[in-house]
């Protein structure tokens, strides 16, 4: 299982993060690997695919006109998913990734100004089958680490069987703050009664992504 340090923070004050593993060991987990995501990346904004050319000199190449907000760029790009009129991650020249910084210089003879990214350039999964997309109404040259907060510790903990507890967010959360002394944090979670008897519905339009709801069944 795979226990995000970010979202256990919604739930737990949490102070030195380098003891998490020795605290999860004392409640029986097994920590088998602590991965940085976001570690090293810097300076990358969104960019809105103007139009797509085949590469005149590479037949899986693509020469790509974008604008980052501030003026157009040639980038040159090997993803199959590429396509105007989309809205991207742009790292310019001068952006840091996990591999380095990123220079201008010529691909196949044409001079590519920066890379259009996957998931797996950023290092945020390992998927590298394409261009990650952002959703509609973000702005060209918005800074990818302000509108994406993304930088986050994981651990990829093993659950024995006898503790289903430690199966979510929220009870990893509530163990940790067991062994040093802290108090879980108050949810607000508005619960709306609709009908009769016990029937109730949760409603919340700005539900974070990995927000994990509690449904209570109201009293009688």
């Amino acid at each position: 299982m795979k226990v995000s340090l970010n979202w256990i923070k919604d739930f737990a004050a949490i102070g030195d993060t380098a003891k998490i593993p020795d605290l999860l060991l004392k409640a029986g987990l097994e920590v088998e690997d602590v991965r940085r995501v976001g570690e090293g990346v810097a300076g990358i904004v969104t960019a809105k695919i103007l139009s797509v050319e085949p590469h005149p000199n590479a037949d899986k190449l693509k020469v790509c006109i974008v604008d980052d907000g501030s003026a157009e760029r040639t980038v040159v790009c090997g993803a199959p998913n590429a396509a105007a009129h989309t809205v991207a991650l742009l790292a310019a020249p001068g952006a840091a990734l996990p591999g380095g910084r990123v220079e201008k210089r010529p691909i196949r003879g044409v001079e590519s100004h920066g890379m259009l990214l996957s998931k797996s350039e950023l290092g945020v999964s390992e998927d590298h089958s394409g261009l990650w997309y952002m959703p509609g109404g973000i702005a060209p040259g918005s800074s990818f680490e302000e509108e994406f907060p993304y930088a986050d510790i994981v651990f990829t903990i093993d659950v024995t069987a006898n503790r289903p507890d430690l199966l979510c967010m929220i009870g990893v959360a509530r163990e940790i703050a067991a062994l040093t002394g802290e108090r879980l944090k108050k949810l607000d979670i508005p619960i709306h009664q609709r009908g009769r008897g016990d029937r109730s519905a949760y409603e919340r339009r700005d539900c974070r992504r990995r927000f994990v709801p509690a449904i209570h069944r109201p009293s009688r």
